[in-house]
């Protein structure tokens, strides 16, 4: 149990940095560096190239390192990308350093959840859900301390982040011990797993994965950009809009997964993704003068996404390559991620007279894919299942 409460400490500290960069984006790149609303998303969007060359070389490293090694080097890593961003070097190489934080931070989190893939398959869902309402309380606090922090200076909040990274290093060396015990169970929990008729293919919770991640760009980066920038709602204000949906993710992550260990987690994904695509759709109708509509939608996005996490997760776990699916599910994030911001700015390079519409176009484009790609994966599950499926 202890180190279960560990664990859980390690993933909210390790889920906060990147929620606070991404409501402070106006304040670090477009008022930092004077770049567009639209280049402004490339901030957010090369982690995936660290990621994607870490990738390749992380079963490797779960092989021949500790875990909590592997934590502590990664959030050393993070630590000292903040830290070299808060200094003004330029955007480009602002951009490249984070590109190598990309890929500390793909370390950091997929060891982070391969820990917690050591256990049963029925309660895959009751682990995962705690992982959810772990990071999606992080992702809230992130989203508001950072909206309130980026009304003073992007550098406040590039030191703030810094500070995080390197708390997370230090009490991961703390807790070494025990993350120690739960890599050899995670391990164990691995090798039965890949002689279980249980198995299913990893494919269809990467596309969730994708897609959850796309949302999540439109929701916590553009969405941020178009309630500051295009509703000229104040910074503090968007923050807490924003970070309502993800309490409530948080708050409702762990009874989704008790309800995906009863019922299946299949049968959760499919409801709660469908709510969830048509409620971001919903944001195409936003009026900076309907304070209540706007806080509604944001409740009813924050419940009906509550499942997203839990569930793709659990699919995952069963593939039974421990670490590596983790990793893999989670650069399938990231790419989601990548996309959602790089089409986004796509769609409006530069703000004018027809910058809200743009926005709207971006809600109801990612609204529709969304729902497109979950009924892939969930044809992919039914499809190509590799043993019963719950």
């Amino acid at each position: 149990m202890r180190s279960l409460f560990s664990l859980t400490v390690l993933l909210f500290l390790a889920t906060l940095p990147d929620a606070m960069l991404a409501i402070a984006l106006k304040a670090i790149a477009v008022d930092r560096y004077g770049v567009s609303a639209g280049s402004a998303h490339w901030f957010m969007a090369v982690n995936l190239l660290g990621a994607i060359a870490v990738l390749p070389l992380l079963a490797r490293f779960w092989r021949d390192l500790p875990a909590w090694k592997l934590i502590v080097i990664g959030a050393i890593v993070d630590a000292a990308c903040m830290a070299i961003t808060a200094f003004p070097i330029g955007w480009i190489p602002t951009l490249l350093i984070r590109c190598v934080e990309g890929g500390a931070d793909l370390v950091t989190i997929s060891t982070l959840l391969g820990l917690l893939g050591a256990g049963t398959f029925n309660r895959s869902g009751s682990r995962f859900g705690l992982a959810g309402f772990v990071m999606m309380l992080g992702l809230a606090v992130g989203i508001g301390g950072g909206g309130a922090i980026s009304d003073q200076s992007a550098v406040a909040v590039l030191l703030t982040t810094s500070v995080i990274c390197a708390l997370l290093a230090l009490m991961t060396w703390l807790v070494r011990s025990d993350l120690d015990l739960m890599q050899d169970r995670a391990v164990r929990v691995a090798s039965a797993a890949m002689r279980s008729r249980w198995r299913l293919s990893l494919w269809p919770a990467m596309c969730f994965a994708f897609g959850d991640r796309a949302m999540s760009a439109v929701i916590s980066v553009t969405g941020a950009l178009y309630l500051t920038v295009v509703l000229d709602i104040s910074m503090t204000r968007a923050g807490g809009f924003i970070g309502v949906s993800l309490l409530l993710l948080a708050i409702f992550s762990w009874p989704a997964g008790l309800i995906a260990d009863r019922l299946g987690a299949l049968r959760v994904r499919i409801v709660c993704a469908a709510f969830y695509g048509l409620c971001v759709a919903a944001m195409a109708y936003l009026d900076s003068d309907d304070g209540q509509g706007l806080f509604v939608l944001m409740v009813a996005i924050g419940i009906s996404g509550a499942g997203l996490v839990p569930t793709t997760y659990a699919l995952a776990s069963r593939s039974g390559r421990g670490v590596s699916d983790m990793g893999s599910v989670q650069a399938a994030g990231t790419a989601g991620y990548f996309s959602g911001v790089v089409i986004a700015a796509l769609l409006f390079p530069e703000l004018g007279v027809h910058a809200e519409q743009q926005f709207q176009q971006v809600f109801l484009g990612f609204a529709a894919g969304y729902l497109v790609l979950n009924m892939l994966g969930v044809v992919g599950l039914l499809r190509w299942r590799i043993g019963p499926l719950r």
